[in-house]
């Protein structure tokens, strides 16, 4: 390090949002990677064409914001000036240049899911059992009981709902979904909680059933007596996932983006973001929600926030 920016070699391995949907506001665009402590007095943030050959717009430094951690780099602008099309961004340090390998795309050609119109199926350990899954459109709400099934941490699933189709097979898409779980705790420190919750997408063909039947998803869980809950993405037919497990909120934003088949997702919680490119999933897709037993009363809920193909 040289005064606290670097010399090394700059490498960016995350860009958010990857989808720009035009509007009249500024937007933040979040990079990770290495060595992105660039040098305050000598630096520069460009979007280029797709081919990452030709300068588009030189974003003000005054809209950047620096990191010493070498890790994060931020900035901010109104993508409503610049035609729709893939963009990559070019850092400058010095006198070393970086183009990222991935693009933003920017487009205004867009259309709503409409929110009002999903409805969904459920399904518990007992039938009939009021008020453990509780949906309304984009969202549901789950709370344990006894009468579901008796608490005891045998980690058996005893609820799932499944919504109805969200997006067509080949669709490309945009979801930002928000996450809660919400355990009680014991005082006694023998006590070991291991509640798990499952949010995200399933095939929209497959049929419900009280197991894991996502394909896209985040779980979330604790351990012991701890007071944050852990979440993790995972892909169930593709086995990529992001395997460490933090000590965060309650709450975490999930967001899935299908492009060109390819899906990514993006779970930020906190100042701590994550990123994993879950892979090819074509297929027509359904929001999904299952969760175990435990040993205590558990509640966890979702809320599709935002959704819209392009």
């Amino acid at each position: 390090l040289n005064g606290g920016f670097t010399a090394a070699t700059m490498s960016v391995g995350f860009i958010s949002p990857l989808v720009v949907k035009k509007s009249s506001g500024n937007v933040w665009v979040t990079l990770k990677g290495a060595n992105l402590n660039l040098n305050p007095t000598n630096f520069a943030v460009d979007l280029m064409d797709a081919a990452g050959t030709s300068v588009i717009v030189n974003i003000p430094s005054a809209q950047v914001q620096l990191y010493t951690n070498g890790v994060d780099l931020i900035f901010y602008y109104n993508f409503s000036n610049i035609a729709n099309g893939n963009y990559k961004i070019r850092l400058r340090n010095g006198s070393a240049y970086y183009v990222t390998p991935m693009t933003i795309l920017v487009t205004d050609i867009v259309t709503n899911i409409d929110l009002a119109a999903i409805t969904w199926s459920t399904l518990l350990h007992t039938h009939g059992t009021a008020g453990v899954l509780n949906v309304s459109t984009n969202s549901l709400t789950y709370t344990s009981n006894t009468a579901n099934k008796p608490y005891v941490a045998d980690f058996t699933f005893v609820a799932t709902a499944k919504s109805s189709k969200i997006v067509e097979a080949n669709q490309n898409f945009y979801l930002k979904l928000n996450i809660t779980e919400n355990n009680s705790f014991p005082t006694s420190p023998t006590t070991i909680i291991r509640a798990l919750f499952y949010y995200g997408l399933c095939n929209f063909n497959t049929g419900i059933a009280l197991g894991n039947i996502l394909n896209l998803y985040a779980t979330a869980s604790k351990t012991s007596y701890r007071t944050q809950a852990s979440f993790k993405i995972t892909s169930h037919e593709s086995s990529r996932i992001d395997t460490t497990q933090y000590a965060i909120d309650n709450t975490a934003e999930l967001i899935f983006i299908r492009q060109n088949d390819t899906v990514t997702a993006i779970l930020s919680y906190g100042s701590v973001t994550r990123y994993v490119n879950l892979g090819s999933m074509p297929g027509a897709l359904s929001l999904c929600f299952t969760a175990h037993n435990d040993s205590i009363a558990t509640s966890a809920g979702m809320i599709l926030q935002e959704a819209y193909t392009f």
